[in-house]
């Protein structure tokens, strides 16, 4: 629990992180919008951008997306081509997500859109400020990353190791 002097502090942080991110959400989705363009397909392609292939249950966590809509999300990008879904080699019960070629190509035809759409938000800091908030930011994500890891739980019905037996 935080000490009573740094709990506001706290509190407005979170409130404030909030409010840029649903700011630069809405700049991109309205850009994306006015080409008849997805935000939501733009968020799940940049995620799998990043990783190359994701299960539908890591997207919604990435997403932050319940599960079916992920699901329903993934079968309009799949019939628009844009992604595929697989068997996953290593767990047959589980499916990838992978962006096709024109899903690759979608995402780097809407990068700059989504880019200028941010800048209108991000762009109030100068250069300096943008790389500071960024190693910040990166340092929250990187240890609350490391923090959810070392807290998973092994799924019902996985393998588990002679140590864990």
């Amino acid at each position: 629990m935080p000490s009573n002097g740094a709990a506001p502090v706290l509190h407005e942080l979170t409130r404030l992180i909030a409010k840029v991110r649903r700011a630069l959400y809405m700049a991109a989705a309205r850009e994306l919008g006015r080409r008849g363009d997805s935000i939501s397909e733009w968020v799940v392609a940049d995620r799998l951008v990043e990783r190359r292939a994701a299960s539908q249950k890591d997207l919604a966590e990435l997403t932050a997306q319940h599960p079916a809509g992920i699901s329903r999300l993934l079968d309009e990008m799949d019939r628009r081509g844009l992604t595929a879904r697989a068997l996953d080699p290593l767990d047959q019960r589980r499916r990838l997500v992978t962006l096709t070629a024109a899903g690759r190509r979608w995402h780097r035809r809407l990068e700059p859109v989504v880019l200028k759409a941010t800048e209108g938000i991000l762009g109030v800091l100068d250069l300096t400020e943008q790389h500071q908030l960024r190693t910040l930011l990166r340092r929250i994500t990187e240890r609350r990353l490391v923090q959810m890891l070392s807290a998973e739980e092994p799924r019902p019905g996985a393998r588990r190791g002679r140590a864990q037996r």
